[in-house]
């Protein structure tokens, strides 16, 4: 049983110019890419809290963005999997308070915005690269 045929005779040669052309206008336009857009750098390389809450019942995002801003956490990544379960991403500078969440759970600030029914599971990660 044969998967290529012996006797095949290809002109890569003949096509090098147009995969050549299309090459550079690939890394033209990833340059371009980075340059305006930027890297969107993870939780790995920025530092910070990623915390994920399962909530017993349906709950709305902005319902989730209000407790938390209501609990005085500005500027957390919200983001919704489903209509129960959320991932809050902290940002740095609170990463120390989140690190005492360990102890006495609902004693603190960010926590008291996450209500008892919720189950949740804790990620801190430190910055592993330079900014």
């Amino acid at each position: 049983m044969e998967f290529f045929n012996p006797n095949s005779n290809v002109d890569f040669m003949r096509v090098r110019r147009v995969t050549m052309a299309i090459a550079v206008f690939l890394m033209i336009g990833s340059i371009i890419a980075i340059a305006t857009k930027g890297l969107n750098l993870a939780l790995d390389f920025t530092g910070g809290t990623l915390v994920e809450v399962t909530y017993g019942e349906s709950v709305e995002q902005p319902t989730v963005v209000g407790a938390l801003e209501a609990a005085g956490i500005r500027g957390a990544l919200v983001q919704r999997f489903d209509s129960t379960n959320f991932s809050i991403r902290l940002a740095p500078d609170l990463a120390e308070e989140v690190a005492a969440a360990s102890r006495p759970m609902r004693s603190r600030r960010w926590m008291r915005a996450i209500p008892r029914s919720a189950t949740w599971c804790l990620k801190r990660c430190a910055p592993t690269a330079a900014r």
